[in-house]
C-alpha cells in the first residue's frame, strides 16, 4: 500500500467479474457471480434512495448499530457531518441521497438476520445470504426496484480484506464492520456505482489524495478530472482540443476551486476545470482550492493540478502540482507532419481574494526535435494510440499488464510526464525500472498482436511485460534508435490487448521538470 498523510483503507472495486484490490494487497483477484446484483448506474443527479442494511450474523452484528448507521449516513439524530451532507455539498445539490422507505425500514436502516456466522466467512457469503434475506422479506426478486442504491453493514471476523467493496457501475456496496460509518468511505463507495474509477498518482491504485476516489480526505470533493465527468459544474468547464490549428496563440484562464463554484463574485470568465484534449489523451486542469468543502484535501492543497484520465473507465492519474510561476511541459503532440509542445504555465495563486483563484497559461509550440520510429511490431486490430515525451526528455521507465500478451503499456518521462496507459487489458502487473540514461533498444515479440516488450538499459535487460509470442507464427526483433538518440515514445493500434507498437527515438537535450512546490501568494 502507498503510505500517504491519511490511509483509509484498502478499497476495492468490481471490474466485470473480478474484485480488483490495491496491486501490493492480497489477493489480487476475487470471483464473485450473480448478474441480478449488477444493473447500470443510477444516475449522478437527481433524488435518489438509499436502504443501509445491518447485518446480523449467528455469532453477532457490526459495532455501529441502527441509529449509529442512520446517524452517519444522513445526519438523522445531529450528525454535523455525514455522508449525505457531503454528497450534496460536493455536487450542490444536484445529486442527494435519501433515506429508503421501504417496510421494516426506519431512517434508511433495515435490521437482517442470517443464520451463517461472520468468523471465517467470506464477505460475500454474508452480505448474499442477507441480500436473499432482504427480497423474500419485501417480497420482491429485485431490488433495484425498489431503491436506487443498496448498502450492507457486515460483521467484522469475516475473510474480508478490504474496508468496503462496490460494482462499477452499479447500486450495491458493502463494507467491512464500522466502515460503513464512515462518510469518506460511502461516498468512495458511491461514486464507483455512479461509474467513477479510483484517483491515482504514478502506479499508486489510489494514490491522489487530493480526490475522494483516492485518499482524498474529509471534507472534500473530487478531482478535475472526475469534476468533469459528473457534470455538477458544467457552466464552468472548457473543453480545448489541442490538435486544432485555431489554437495557436497562448491562451490565459483563470481558475477557481470547487468550493467557489457558485460564490457570486465569480467573474463570467471563471473555470473550474479545463479539458484539453490531444487525440487519445485527455488532460484535466483544476485549482485544488484549500477552504470550505475541499478543506480536508490531504495534499497540494492551494496548487493547480493536472490529472490524465481517458475515455474508457480507466483511474485517472495526477501528473503534476504546480505553484505560483511554475510550469510543465505537458506532452507533445502530431498535428499532420509537425510536432508541437504543450506547456502549462501557472502565472499567479491569489488566495487573500474573494474567491481565491490561480491564473494559467497554456502554449502550444513548435517542436524542434526530429523523430524517428521503428516499424511495427503486430497486427491491424484496435485503435490509433500515441504517446511522445515532451521535447528535451525521454522515456524513463516502462510498465504494463498482461497475462500472456500486453494488455496495458505505460511509459514514465523523465521530466515526470507519464505516457499511457495504452490498451485497456488487465493482467499481472509490471511496474518498470529505472533507466536514468534513457533506453536505446528495445526487444519486441509481436505477431498478430503484441506479446512481450522488453525494455533494454545499456545493455541490461529489464523485467518483459507480457509473456506470450503474439498471436499467430510470433517473430522476435530488437530495435535500436539510430546513433545517439533516446526512446523518447510509442504509437500503434490497441483495444482489449496492445495490438501494435512502434517506437519512437529522438536526440536527447535536458528537459525542465514539472515543478512542484507550496501554496500560493
Amino acid at each position: 500500500m502507498s503510505g500517504y498523510k491519511t490511509l483509509y483503507h484498502p478499497f476495492a472495486v468490481i471490474k466485470g467479474n473480478k474484485i480488483v484490490f490495491d496491486k501490493k494487497s492480497l489477493p489480487i483477484f476475487g470471483e464473485i457471480s450473480g448478474d441480478k446484483k449488477r444493473r447500470l448506474a443510477p444516475g449522478n443527479n437527481g433524488q435518489k434512495s438509499i436502504l443501509f442494511v445491518r447485518v446480523v450474523a449467528a455469532d453477532g452484528p457490526p459495532t455501529p448499530s441502527l441509529n449509529d448507521i442512520s446517524n452517519k449516513a444522513f445526519g438523522t439524530f445531529g450528525a454535523t457531518e455525514s455522508f449525505r451532507a457531503g454528497m450534496a455539498r460536493c455536487s450542490y445539490n444536484q445529486l442527494l441521497m435519501n433515506p429508503a422507505s421501504v417496510a421494516f425500514a426506519s431512517n434508511g436502516v433495515i435490521e437482517i438476520s442470517i443464520p451463517q456466522k461472520a468468523k471465517g466467512n467470506s464477505d460475500n457469503t454474508i452480505w448474499n445470504a442477507a441480500h436473499n434475506i432482504l427480497m423474500a422479506k419485501l417480497n420482491v426478486n429485485d431490488m433495484s426496484t425498489v431503491v436506487d442504491h443498496l448498502v450492507y453493514c457486515i460483521p467484522g471476523g469475516t475473510t474480508m480484506i478490504a474496508a468496503a467493496i462496490a460494482f462499477i457501475p452499479g447500486y450495491i456496496s458493502w463494507y467491512n464492520n464500522e466502515y460503513c460509518i464512515d462518510p469518506g468511505t460511502v461516498m468512495h463507495e458511491l461514486g464507483h456505482n455512479i461509474n467513477l474509477s479510483h484517483s491515482s498518482e504514478l502506479m499508486g491504485e489510489y494514490s491522489d489524495a487530493t480526490c475522494m476516489m483516492g485518499w482524498g480526505g474529509w471534507p472534500n470533493c473530487y478531482n478535475g478530472a472526475k469534476s468533469f465527468q459528473l457534470g455538477w459544474y458544467a457552466p464552468r468547464t472548457q473543453v480545448i482540443d489541442l490538435l486544432t490549428t485555431s489554437v495557436l496563440n497562448p491562451m490565459t484562464f483563470t481558475l477557481i476551486g470547487t468550493t467557489d463554484y457558485q460564490n457570486p463574485r465569480n467573474s463570467a470568465s471563471a473555470m473550474v476545470v479545463l479539458k484539453l484534449e490531444a487525440g487519445d489523451r485527455d488532460y484535466y486542469v483544476a485549482f485544488n482550492r484549500k477552504a470550505g468543502i475541499t478543506a480536508g484535501t490531504n495534499e497540494y492543497g492551494d496548487q493547480v493540478l493536472i490529472t490524465k484520465q481517458n475515455d474508457g473507465g480507466e483511474n485517472s492519474r495526477l501528473l503534476a502540482h504546480l505553484s505560483s510561476n511554475n510550469s510543465m511541459l505537458l506532452t507533445t503532440v502530431l498535428i499532420g507532419s509537425s510536432f508541437y509542445d504543450i506547456q502549462i504555465t501557472v502565472n499567479s495563486i491569489i488566495l487573500n481574494t474573494d474567491p481565491a483563484n490561480a491564473v494559467v497559461t497554456i502554449t502550444r509550440t513548435l517542436s524542434k526535435v526530429s523523430l524517428s520510429s521503428s516499424p511495427v511490431y503486430g497486427g491491424a486490430g484496435g485503435g490509433d494510440y500515441s504517446g511522445i515525451c515532451p521535447t528535451g526528455s525521454f522515456v524513463k521507465s516502462i510498465s504494463g499488464w498482461g497475462d500472456g500478451a500486453i494488455g496495458k503499456l505505460m511509459m514514465f518521462c523523465d521530466n515526470g510526464s507519464l505516457l499511457g496507459p495504452f490498451g485497456w487489458g488487465e493482467g499481472a502487473a509490471v511496474e518498470g525500472q529505472d533507466c536514468s540514461s534513457g533506453f536505446s533498444s528495445t526487444s519486441v515479440t509481436s505477431g498478430t498482436y503484441v506479446g512481450k516488450i522488453e525494455p533494454i538499459c545499456d545493455s541490461t535487460r529489464f523485467k518483459a511485460i507480457g509473456t506470450a509470442q503474439g498471436g499467430g507464427s510470433g517473430q522476435s526483433a530488437t530495435f535500436t534508435c539510430p546513433g545517439t538518440q533516446k526512446l523518447v515514445g510509442v504509437k500503434g493500434r490497441s483495444g482489449l490487448l496492445l495490438d501494435s507498437v512502434s517506437f519512437l527515438c529522438a536526440d536527447y537535450v535536458k528537459a525542465a521538470s514539472p515543478m512542484y512546490g507550496g501554496g500560493g501568494e
